[in-house]
Protein backbone atom coordinates (compact mmCIF):
# COMPACT_ATOMS: atom_id res chain seq x y z
CA UNK A 1 0.00 0.00 0.00
CA UNK A 2 1.46 3.74 -0.82
CA UNK A 3 2.30 5.62 2.61
CA UNK A 4 3.63 9.37 1.87
CA UNK A 5 2.73 12.66 2.91
CA UNK A 6 4.26 15.84 1.45
CA UNK A 7 5.26 19.01 4.08
CA UNK A 8 6.29 22.31 3.21
CA UNK A 9 7.84 25.60 5.49
CA UNK A 10 4.84 27.33 3.64
CA UNK A 11 1.50 25.60 2.27
CA UNK A 12 1.79 22.49 0.19
CA UNK A 13 -0.43 23.12 -2.87
CA UNK A 14 -0.26 19.01 -4.20
CA UNK A 15 0.91 16.12 -3.28
CA UNK A 16 0.55 13.47 -5.77
CA UNK A 17 2.19 9.93 -6.46
CA UNK A 18 2.37 7.18 -8.90
CA UNK A 19 -0.85 6.45 -6.99
CA UNK A 20 -2.83 7.56 -4.36
CA UNK A 21 -2.15 7.61 -0.81
CA UNK A 22 -3.44 4.42 0.64
CA UNK A 23 -3.94 2.84 -2.59
CA UNK A 24 -2.15 -0.44 -3.70
CA UNK A 25 1.02 -0.11 -5.31
CA UNK A 26 1.00 -2.39 -8.99
CA UNK A 27 2.98 -5.17 -8.16
CA UNK A 28 1.21 -7.68 -10.91
CA UNK A 29 4.49 -7.98 -13.11
CA UNK A 30 8.01 -9.23 -11.67
CA UNK A 31 10.88 -6.22 -12.31
CA UNK A 32 12.73 -3.32 -10.82
CA UNK A 33 9.86 -0.51 -10.09
CA UNK A 34 10.12 2.95 -9.40
CA UNK A 35 7.38 4.67 -6.60
CA UNK A 36 7.89 8.37 -7.35
CA UNK A 37 5.95 11.38 -5.79
CA UNK A 38 6.01 15.19 -6.60
CA UNK A 39 4.98 18.04 -3.85
CA UNK A 40 4.35 21.60 -5.52
CA UNK A 41 4.15 24.30 -2.76
CA UNK A 42 2.30 27.53 -3.01
CA UNK A 43 5.48 29.72 -4.43
CA UNK A 44 5.40 27.53 -7.74
CA UNK A 45 8.37 25.46 -6.34
CA UNK A 46 8.56 21.46 -7.66
CA UNK A 47 10.06 19.08 -5.60
CA UNK A 48 10.37 15.07 -6.82
CA UNK A 49 11.17 11.60 -5.19
CA UNK A 50 11.68 8.32 -6.67
CA UNK A 51 11.78 5.45 -4.23
CA UNK A 52 12.48 2.58 -6.14
CA UNK A 53 11.69 -1.09 -5.18
CA UNK A 54 11.84 -4.56 -6.95
CA UNK A 55 8.52 -6.75 -7.09
CA UNK A 56 10.63 -10.20 -7.21
CA UNK A 57 6.82 -12.37 -6.25
CA UNK A 58 3.29 -12.22 -7.38
CA UNK A 59 0.39 -14.42 -6.32
CA UNK A 60 -1.84 -16.56 -8.62
CA UNK A 61 -5.41 -16.72 -8.13
CA UNK A 62 -6.25 -20.25 -9.92
CA UNK A 63 -9.25 -20.83 -11.56
CA UNK A 64 -10.01 -17.43 -13.16
CA UNK A 65 -9.97 -17.44 -16.95
CA UNK A 66 -6.15 -16.13 -17.31
CA UNK A 67 -5.46 -18.62 -14.62
CA UNK A 68 -7.60 -21.60 -15.20
CA UNK A 69 -6.56 -24.71 -12.64
CA UNK A 70 -6.44 -28.31 -12.64
CA UNK A 71 -9.18 -30.13 -14.33
CA UNK A 72 -10.35 -33.93 -14.21
CA UNK A 73 -13.17 -36.34 -15.37
CA UNK A 74 -14.57 -39.19 -14.05
CA UNK A 75 -16.13 -42.11 -16.16
CA UNK A 76 -19.79 -43.20 -16.29
CA UNK A 77 -19.27 -46.09 -13.66
CA UNK A 78 -21.56 -49.37 -12.90
CA UNK A 79 -20.48 -52.05 -11.28
CA UNK A 80 -21.73 -55.09 -9.34
CA UNK A 81 -19.11 -57.70 -8.08
CA UNK A 82 -20.27 -61.17 -6.93
CA UNK A 83 -18.14 -63.39 -4.56
CA UNK A 84 -16.53 -66.62 -6.76
CA UNK A 85 -17.91 -68.92 -4.35
CA UNK A 86 -21.41 -69.96 -5.17
CA UNK A 87 -24.00 -68.93 -2.00
CA UNK A 88 -24.90 -72.24 -0.77
CA UNK A 89 -28.30 -73.25 1.36
CA UNK A 90 -26.57 -75.77 2.45
CA UNK A 91 -28.76 -79.94 2.75
CA UNK A 92 -32.30 -79.99 1.68
CA UNK A 93 -33.65 -82.38 4.06
CA UNK A 94 -36.67 -84.15 2.68
CA UNK A 95 -39.72 -84.46 3.85
CA UNK A 96 -39.28 -81.42 6.01
CA UNK A 97 -40.84 -78.06 5.50
CA UNK A 98 -38.10 -75.56 5.74
CA UNK A 99 -37.41 -71.79 4.72
CA UNK A 100 -33.76 -72.14 3.46
CA UNK A 101 -31.24 -69.20 3.83
CA UNK A 102 -28.55 -67.72 2.75
CA UNK A 103 -26.21 -64.44 1.77
CA UNK A 104 -23.57 -63.09 -0.27
CA UNK A 105 -21.83 -60.00 0.49
CA UNK A 106 -21.61 -58.03 -3.45
CA UNK A 107 -19.43 -54.89 -3.85
CA UNK A 108 -21.17 -52.01 -5.69
CA UNK A 109 -19.95 -49.22 -7.66
CA UNK A 110 -21.68 -46.25 -9.35
CA UNK A 111 -20.61 -42.92 -10.36
CA UNK A 112 -23.97 -41.77 -11.51
CA UNK A 113 -26.81 -39.86 -9.36
CA UNK A 114 -29.54 -42.41 -9.20
CA UNK A 115 -29.80 -45.95 -9.94
CA UNK A 116 -31.53 -49.06 -9.50
CA UNK A 117 -29.97 -52.92 -9.19
CA UNK A 118 -32.47 -55.57 -9.92
CA UNK A 119 -32.19 -59.56 -10.77
CA UNK A 120 -33.96 -61.73 -13.29
CA UNK A 121 -33.93 -65.01 -14.88
CA UNK A 122 -33.51 -65.25 -18.42
CA UNK A 123 -34.49 -68.84 -18.85
CA UNK A 124 -37.65 -69.29 -20.74
CA UNK A 125 -38.35 -72.66 -18.98
CA UNK A 126 -38.82 -73.31 -14.82
CA UNK A 127 -38.37 -69.47 -14.78
CA UNK A 128 -37.05 -68.62 -11.43
CA UNK A 129 -36.59 -72.01 -9.66
CA UNK A 130 -33.43 -74.21 -8.92
CA UNK A 131 -33.39 -77.04 -10.65
CA UNK A 132 -31.10 -80.44 -10.38
CA UNK A 133 -31.22 -82.21 -14.09
CA UNK A 134 -34.91 -82.71 -15.26
CA UNK A 135 -36.17 -81.85 -11.49
CA UNK A 136 -37.70 -78.84 -10.82
CA UNK A 137 -38.34 -77.17 -7.61
CA UNK A 138 -42.27 -76.30 -7.11
CA UNK A 139 -41.33 -73.14 -5.15
CA UNK A 140 -39.51 -70.32 -6.51
CA UNK A 141 -35.99 -68.69 -5.73
CA UNK A 142 -36.32 -65.68 -3.64
CA UNK A 143 -33.67 -63.01 -3.25
CA UNK A 144 -33.37 -59.85 -1.21
CA UNK A 145 -30.77 -57.27 -0.89
CA UNK A 146 -30.19 -54.97 1.84
CA UNK A 147 -27.14 -52.09 2.39
CA UNK A 148 -25.35 -49.58 5.40
CA UNK A 149 -25.23 -46.58 2.69
CA UNK A 150 -27.27 -43.62 3.50
CA UNK A 151 -27.99 -43.48 -0.14
CA UNK A 152 -29.31 -47.16 -0.18
CA UNK A 153 -32.98 -47.87 -0.45
CA UNK A 154 -33.81 -51.61 -0.58
CA UNK A 155 -35.80 -52.77 -3.10
CA UNK A 156 -39.26 -54.87 -2.59
CA UNK A 157 -37.17 -58.09 -3.47
CA UNK A 158 -39.18 -61.10 -3.72
CA UNK A 159 -39.29 -64.30 -6.19
CA UNK A 160 -36.76 -63.99 -8.89
CA UNK A 161 -38.76 -63.00 -12.63
CA UNK A 162 -38.14 -63.47 -15.94
CA UNK A 163 -36.73 -60.81 -18.20
CA UNK A 164 -39.76 -59.10 -18.69
CA UNK A 165 -40.41 -58.70 -14.78
CA UNK A 166 -36.99 -58.17 -12.91
CA UNK A 167 -37.22 -58.40 -9.34
CA UNK A 168 -35.77 -54.80 -7.88
CA UNK A 169 -33.09 -55.30 -5.21
CA UNK A 170 -31.85 -51.81 -4.09
CA UNK A 171 -31.55 -48.57 -5.33
CA UNK A 172 -29.13 -45.77 -4.49
CA UNK A 173 -29.54 -41.64 -4.58
CA UNK A 174 -25.56 -40.99 -4.46
CA UNK A 175 -22.58 -42.67 -6.16
CA UNK A 176 -21.15 -45.32 -4.02
CA UNK A 177 -17.62 -46.76 -4.51
CA UNK A 178 -17.23 -50.50 -3.29
CA UNK A 179 -20.69 -50.21 -1.07
CA UNK A 180 -21.01 -53.66 0.71
CA UNK A 181 -24.56 -54.72 -0.47
CA UNK A 182 -25.94 -58.21 1.21
CA UNK A 183 -27.63 -60.70 -1.01
CA UNK A 184 -30.15 -62.60 0.53
CA UNK A 185 -31.27 -65.63 -1.09
CA UNK A 186 -34.17 -67.56 0.15
CA UNK A 187 -35.58 -71.44 -0.83
CA UNK A 188 -38.67 -73.09 0.51
CA UNK A 189 -39.04 -76.46 0.77
CA UNK A 190 -42.35 -77.81 1.58
CA UNK A 191 -42.50 -81.49 3.50
CA UNK A 192 -44.27 -83.05 0.57
CA UNK A 193 -41.61 -81.79 -2.17
CA UNK A 194 -40.29 -84.63 -4.18
CA UNK A 195 -36.29 -84.38 -4.39
CA UNK A 196 -33.96 -86.05 -6.41
CA UNK A 197 -29.95 -86.42 -5.16
CA UNK A 198 -27.30 -84.37 -6.44
CA UNK A 199 -27.18 -80.44 -6.26
CA UNK A 200 -30.24 -78.12 -7.44
CA UNK A 201 -28.31 -74.76 -8.74
CA UNK A 202 -29.76 -72.13 -11.59
CA UNK A 203 -26.97 -71.47 -13.93
CA UNK A 204 -28.02 -68.13 -15.63
CA UNK A 205 -28.79 -65.75 -12.71
CA UNK A 206 -27.94 -62.51 -13.86
CA UNK A 207 -28.49 -59.23 -12.07
CA UNK A 208 -28.37 -55.91 -13.90
CA UNK A 209 -27.82 -51.95 -13.21
CA UNK A 210 -30.22 -49.24 -14.47
CA UNK A 211 -29.22 -45.47 -14.28
CA UNK A 212 -31.75 -42.90 -13.94
CA UNK A 213 -30.91 -39.27 -14.60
Amino acid sequence: MADFECADNVAVDSCTGTVADGSAVDTTTLGNKVFKVTAIDSAGNMTTKEVPFMVNSTEVQMGTPTAPGPTGTVDTTMALVLPATAPSFGPFQVGVAREYLTTAAARVTSTAGDISLSVYDPATTNTGRLVNGAFTLSQPLAMFASSTSGAALAGAGGNVGGAAAPTPLISYSAPVTNNLATMTFRQNITSTETLRSGAYSRSAHEERIHEFR
